[in-house]
């Protein structure tokens, strides 16, 4: 498997301030939020890719030209099985994880009520 940013281009630019740590050598894990899978890469911070997952999920459109996603089902569950899975395949504990990238796929608003759940 070839351990380096080239194979996740969207990740390398999320992945900039990587360039001015170089070095340190605790891991990062970024996710992208896509139309039909999530993605997510734990990387060190010379690059170096440890581990990474995918998850597919559907696109739901319930009218012409709608599209959208179960915040819930799609985005918090597949963040979180990616997170889970990236710290299993790597047996890196949790606490030495320096920070968390994610990017998603386009701008959107998702309101949330005073417990911070979806509407």
């Amino acid at each position: 498997m070839e351990r380096s940013l080239a194979r996740f281009p969207h990740l390398a630019r999320a992945s900039g301030a990587a360039e001015t740590l170089r070095g340190y050598g605790n891991p990062r894990r970024e996710a992208e939020l896509g139309t039909y899978s999530s993605k997510g890469v734990l990387v060190t911070l010379d690059g170096e890719v440890v581990a990474s997952h995918v998850v597919e999920h559907t696109l739901s459109m319930p009218h012409p030209g709608w599209a959208e996603h179960d915040a819930d089902a799609v985005w918090w569950h597949d963040f979180v099985t990616i997170v889970r899975a990236l710290l299993s395949k790597s047996d890196i504990p949790p606490q030495r994880i320096l920070s968390i990238g994610t990017s998603a796929i386009g701008s959107c608003v998702l309101p949330i009520d005073a417990d911070g759940r979806p509407l």
